[in-house]
């Protein structure tokens, strides 16, 4: 248990997302308290701009929890009574999406 905690800690993101060429679109909700969404959001941009990735997107949903569902906190706890995926989520995926195969 305590080394499977360790190789997540010692665990470098950018490393993987250096290697990414294709076409990227991030997405956070703004209330995410299970990820540093500001540095997590500095360090793939950061990445996939040493990549020469120019083709990334990375977005941030106002009042929305880690599974971009509308909430008011972003708590865990509060995720049984959520229902509603944040407004516009949907209308990103289709539009960055078409945008690529078109």
């Amino acid at each position: 248990m305590i080394e499977t905690n360790r190789q997540y800690l010692d665990f470098d993101p950018a490393k993987y997302w250096r290697q990414v060429k294709v076409p990227v679109l991030v997405v956070y909700g703004e209330l995410d308290t299970q990820v540093a969404v500001k540095e997590s959001q500095l360090i793939i941009n950061r990445a996939l701009t040493e990549a020469q990735n120019r083709d990334h997107t990375v977005l941030v949903f106002p009042k929305a929890n880690h599974i971009l569902l509308e909430a008011d906190r972003g708590c865990p706890d509060e995720s049984a009574r959520l229902s509603r995926i944040v407004p516009g989520y949907f209308h990103t995926l289709i539009t960055w999406v078409l945008r690529r195969v078109r």
